[in-house]
């Protein structure tokens, strides 16, 4: 009887696990909405135009990866990342947790889409939070441009 007890159990354990692995049916529609590549066309530096970083640019794959690929000044080699892309639909704004799985921090933004533009923010400076808002002095706001089937 104490067999059985435990056998169901670890049943129901690794079940739940299977669960959590799994996007929430409102994670699945966000992430299903971002899919394709996005090109940074702005950036806002506390409440503060700023020069928008060239060549950066982000490809969701729909389900749970970005490719985060920017370019570097002239005689050094560009980069890419391939992030593991978390959702948080609960609240508003969502939320958006970039994580390489490595020793690097994750970085979590507050994200919208707007008229067809991705708008991602984050808190400025070390240790720095999502905001709960697009604007303030310690926000960083990029806004990105979907990139157009067939063009690159």
């Amino acid at each position: 009887m104490a067999a059985l007890a435990a056998l169901c159990a670890l049943v129901t354990l690794a079940a739940r696990g299977a669960d959590e692995a799994e996007p929430p049916a409102g994670a699945k529609a966000e992430l299903a909405k971002l899919k394709g590549t996005w090109v940074v066309t702005r950036r806002v530096l506390g409440g503060r135009e700023a020069k928008a970083p060239a060549g950066l640019v982000y490809t969701f794959d729909g389900g749970g990866k970005v490719t985060r690929r920017f370019a570097a000044p002239a005689g050094k080699a560009g980069g890419r990342q391939v992030l593991t892309v978390t959702l948080d639909t609960r609240g508003k704004p969502h939320r958006m947790t970039l994580s390489s799985g490595g020793a690097r921090k994750d970085t979590v933004y507050i994200y919208k889409v707007e008229k067809g533009e991705l708008h991602l923010a984050t808190g400025r400076g070390k240790g720095a939070k999502a905001p709960a808002d697009f604007k303030g002095d310690d926000v960083l706001l990029m806004v990105l441009k979907k990139e157009e089937k067939g063009k690159k």
